[in-house]
This record gives structure tokens, C-alpha cells and sequence, in this order.
């Protein structure tokens, strides 16, 4: 068993020299072997092992002589245990949520807590080939799609497991060939709990039909595991979904299975919870769906169809919260809209400037009347760089195919009604410096992270 899980270790890039790792132990088969196995593989892997154990006040004496056990285990090995007691009954029904949860929920943050104290460590799991099996099935019933037929990662942030390749019946010949005791849990044969059903009743009809079936679906599952990465970078790389938006024309050109990861990519960015079916389909409806339609998410997000992009429409505000803010020639000043700051000076011409189109300078003293920075007004018009005339900013946002849900989320530089400057769309032609030019205005906007 050892050599299987060093192999483990290294295959996933597990750990390195100089990593604390923490075995959550609970006294099971499971947390016993991995213990042991982190233990036995310390000095080859150049890390330090501790244990954390955690008292759910659920089983009562039973669960008591979980701690004194792993306790005095430590002891003997010589690993430092970290040790809580939680009343998981009164947290969960505070939390309206399952015990099973909420002991899963409050391990976790116990375990993690003790990472913090050792200064950063990983969390290793006893999860093993026959959980994974368990895993993939329980999924399955539930109609979970390739996604939760991977099954149990490898690793996911600080948390490993080590001994997810090793079979249960391996675990267990492990601990007896060493003369190593566990702690059963009497719980884990209540099959009213749906995964203790899974595994001692349906699993073990599985196996005595088709014998090494449990190690097969776990093996398969990191077949489509491989799939998966495969297609879900294939959909990151495809350009559909960029910047919090999808782009009509290169979704329909993908593949359907690429058309769903792209879709559900979305929804998790927009903050979309509890995704299914019918939400993924509502979305392929907006893509193909009429600009301006609104189509309502839940969870207060709604998106919008919009000259062959989808996206999230903004909260509920308008340019009415955003009062046109005064510039006054001569003061440096930073104002905050949607989205961004503004960062606006009066500077000596002398002063080298690096224009780009976020930014605008103009001759200080040819801008007679009030300037301010606002939202777009009715009968507001441009006199754009590089082109002919004027022209009304409606149609300016029109041409360039500005979504109408946010157009009056755009700030904008302006004097009066004409408009001189409107960030990464437009400039004004007009009031640029010159060579008699002694003060120049400089406006620049910069995006929030």
C-alpha cells in the first residue's frame, strides 16, 4: 500500500519537501491507515505529520472513546494531535441543514484553522478507490452529468488524498498485517443515509454479480476525468465566454458538448446558484434570442441578448444615483463612477503626457463654459475625432452597438451638452491643444479590477 500511495503523492504533485501536512483522523480504518502511511513516508517525502480530530458530540461515550483512542495512537507514534468538541446537533438545526453536513461543514473549518496555526499546511483525507466508487454512483442517482462522474479529485486547494488509488480491502489488510485496531462507527451501517446504502447494500450486490466492479467505476471515473479537463480547456480556449460575456457568433460555432461548459463557465461567473437543465437552456435561448429581450435567472441576476452578445445586466440603479460632478479648471481631483475613477489635472504643457484612449487632453483654456463629468443627458451630441461634423451620442451608441441596458451607466467628460470625451468609445475633435497652447486639462478614466 505504501508504494501505491507515494505514487500518488507524486503523480499529483501532492506535496514537497517542507510541507506540514494535517491527516484528519477519526479513529475510522481509513483515517488510521492514512496516519500511518504519512507517517511511514515522512522522511522520503521531507514532511512533517500532525493529526487534528474533531468531536462531533453526536455518538456520545462512543464518540469519547473515538478521542482517547486516536489520543493515545499519537501518543505512542509520537504525532502531535489537535483536538475540538462541537455540539454538531445544535449548529446544524441553528444552520436548518442536515448533521452530516453540518459535521462535514465544521471539520473542514477546524481543519483549516489548524493549517493557519501551523503557518500553511495541506489537509490530507482518507478518501480511498472504493469512496471514489461510491462517489460516482451517488452522483449518478442523482443525475449529476460528466462533471460529477469524475468523482473525488485528487486534490482541491489545500486538501490531498493520498489514498484514493487504494481499494478498501487493501486499506484494511494494511492495518491487520501491522497489528494496527480502528474504531467502527456504528453510523456507517445506518442505511437510512443514502451513501451507506450506496455502499453496503447496493455496491456489495454490484460485486457479487460482477466481482471488482467497485475498483472498475472508480477507474472509469478518472477516464472521464481526463475527458473532462480535456473538453472544459478546449471551451475556455474557444473564446465563447469572455470578459463576463458570450459571444453569440463563436457559440454557435462549437461543438454541443462545448456549448453546455461554456453555458454553465457563465452562469458560476455571473453567480448563478443551483445550475441545471433549465437554466442551461434558457441561456442557448438568449443567444439565439432577440436584442433587448430580459431573461430572469433567480438569485436577482438577469441577463440580457444584445448585438450578438449575452451578458448580466446590471443591479437595478440608474445614472440617476450618478449627479453630474463639477470640474473645476486648475484642481486635481479623482471622482468615482460606475465602475471606475477618474483621475483629472491641470498640468504645463511642458509635462510629457502619454495619451492613450482612456485618456483625453485638452486646451484648459479654450473650455469656456462648465465642465463636468456625468451620464449621458437628452440632446447631447459629439463632434468625434477623425470624422466629418457632429453627431447626436444616441447614434453614436448606436453604431457602435452599445447595449441600450447600459448606456446610462457610461460617464462621460462634457460641457454643456456637447460631449468631450467618452472613455474607449469616442473623443472630441475640438479644444485639443495647439503649439500656443500654456494649459492643458487631463482626463483619464481607469477601469475597477
Amino acid at each position: 500500500m505504501l508504494t501505491r500511495v507515494l505514487k500518488t503523492i507524486k503523480e499529483n504533485s501532492m506535496l514537497k519537501a517542507g510541507d506540514k501536512v494535517i491527516c484528519a483522523l477519526s479513529g475510522g480504518a481509513d483515517s488510521m491507515a492514512l496516519l500511518c502511511a504519512l507517517y511511514a513516508l515522512k522522511d522520503d517525502l521531507g514532511i512533517e505529520v500532525v493529526a487534528a480530530h474533531l468531536n462531533h458530540s453526536i455518538r456520545g461515550d462512543a464518540a469519547e472513546g473515538d478521542y482517547l483512542f486516536v489520543k493515545d495512537f499519537c501518543r505512542r507514534l509520537g504525532v502531535r494531535l489537535f483536538y475540538r468538541k462541537l455540539d454538531i446537533p445544535s449548529i446544524a438545526a441553528q444552520a436548518h441543514i442536515g448533521e452530516e453536513e453540518a459535521g462535514r461543514i465544521e471539520r473542514y473549518r477546524f481543519f483549516n484553522l489548524v493549517a493557519e496555526e501551523l503557518g500553511g499546511a495541506k489537509i490530507a483525507t482518507g478518501h480511498h478507490k472504493n469512496d471514489n466508487a461510491e462517489t460516482v454512483l451517488f452522483n449518478l442517482f442523482r443525475g449529476s452529468g460528466l462533471k460529477g462522474l469524475r468523482g473525488i479529485p485528487y486534490k482541491r486547494d489545500n486538501i490531498i488524498r493520498p489514498m484514493l488509488d487504494v481499494p478498501k480491502k487493501t486499506i484494511e489488510a494494511f492495518l491487520e498485517g501491522r497489528g494496527i485496531g480502528w474504531r467502527e462507527d456504528a453510523t456507517n451501517k445506518d442505511c437510512t443515509y443514502s451513501r451507506n446504502r450506496i455502499r453496503n447494500i447496493i455496491l456489495k450486490e454490484i460485486e457479487e454479480q460482477f466481482p471488482g466492479a467497485t475498483e472498475k467505476i472508480a477507474d472509469a471515473s478518472e477516464i472521464i476525468k481526463i475527458d473532462e479537463d480535456c473538453l472544459d480547456a478546449m471551451a475556455r480556449e474557444s473564446g465563447a465566454f469572455c470578459e463576463g460575456v458570450i459571444k453569440c457568433e463563436k457559440f454557435a460555432s462549437l461543438h454541443e458538448s462545448l456549448k453546455r461548459r461554456v453555458v454553465i463557465k457563465a452562469l458560476e461567473y455571473w453567480g448563478v446558484r443551483d445550475i441545471d437543465f433549465t437554466k442551461i437552456c434558457i441561456v442557448k435561448d438568449a443567444v439565439q434570442g432577440e436584442t433587448g429581450k430580459v431573461y430572469d435567472m433567480g438569485d436577482g441576476v438577469r441577463l440580457t441578448a444584445s448585438y450578438g452578445d449575452v451578458y448580466k445586466m446590471p443591479e437595478e440603479n440608474t445614472a440617476d444615483e450618478f449627479a453630474p460632478y463639477p470640474v473645476p479648471i486648475g484642481e486635481s481631483l479623482e471622482i468615482k463612477a460606475f465602475g471606475g475613477i477618474w483621475s483629472i489635472k491641470t498640468v504645463d504643457k511642458t509635462e510629457k503626457i502619454r495619451d492613450n484612449k482612456m485618456m483625453i487632453l485638452l486646451d484648459a483654456e479654450k473650455l469656456t463654459e462648465g465642465v463636468s463629468v456625468r451620464c449621458r443627458h437628452e440632446g447631447d451630441f459629439i463632434s468625434p475625432f477623425g470624422m466629418q461634423g457632429t453627431k447626436k451620442l444616441k447614434k453614436v451608441f448606436i453604431d457602435l452597438k452599445i447595449p441600450t441596458q447600459i448606456r446610462d451607466r457610461i460617464s462621460m467628460l462634457a460641457m454643456g451638452n456637447e460631449i468631450l470625451f467618452i472613455p474607449g468609445i469616442r473623443k472630441t475633435k475640438n479644444y485639443l491643444p495647439d503649439e500656443t497652447t500654456k494649459i492643458i486639462l487631463s482626463a483619464e478614466y481607469k477601469r475597477a479590477e
